[in-house]
């Protein structure tokens, strides 16, 4: 079919064509949000994919957007580790250089099984006398085992939180 190109003087911008309204600033928008996205992709790439990783529990299939990102970030040489216990972060987190899951990202593991890991932190440091780094699998076991549900032991330890011991999961 024939098109024509409109340009409307309208602070909106919406016009009406053969009784449809439609917009010419999608195809701007569009546009713009692309270029943005491929800058911030080439000269703040470890912060591209922190982004976008934090954004992909918002997707349809979360842990296939999360596969295809880790899988991206490889072709741009920035390593994706799993999550570390010892760091305490709930949500993904990068040194610059490289990035990793927060605990916030595992399965099983929700903001309030965060809140009491995070509230006994102190206390556990306190009563062990050595820092989270320092401590053993008893250390975890006893000191927060008893204050979270089974089910988020069990999900950080399938997860690799816990793998800086060096025990088999």
């Amino acid at each position: 079919k024939p098109t024509v190109d409109i340009e409307i003087e309208s602070k909106d911008h919406i016009f009406y064509g053969n009784g449809i309204a439609t917009s010419n600033s999608h195809s701007y928008s569009y546009g713009k949000l692309g270029y943005l996205t491929a800058y911030a992709k080439y000269h703040a790439t470890t912060y591209f994919f922190l982004s976008w990783l934090d954004k992909a529990k918002d997707k349809l299939d979360p842990k296939q957007e999360v596969n295809e990102l880790v899988n991206d970030a490889k072709y741009f040489d920035i390593e994706v580790f799993g999550p570390d216990f010892r760091d305490l972060q709930s949500t993904y987190y990068t040194d610059g250089i490289s990035i990793w899951l927060g605990l916030g990202a595992i399965k099983g593991v929700g903001e309030s099984v965060l809140e009491k890991i995070l509230s006994k932190k102190d206390l556990a440091i306190k009563l062990l006398n050595k820092d989270i780094r320092e401590w053993s699998w008893l250390d975890f076991l006893f000191v927060f085992s008893n204050h979270i549900n089974s089910s988020a032991v069990k999900a950080i330890i399938m997860a690799g939180g816990l793998s800086y011991l060096n025990l088999p999961r």
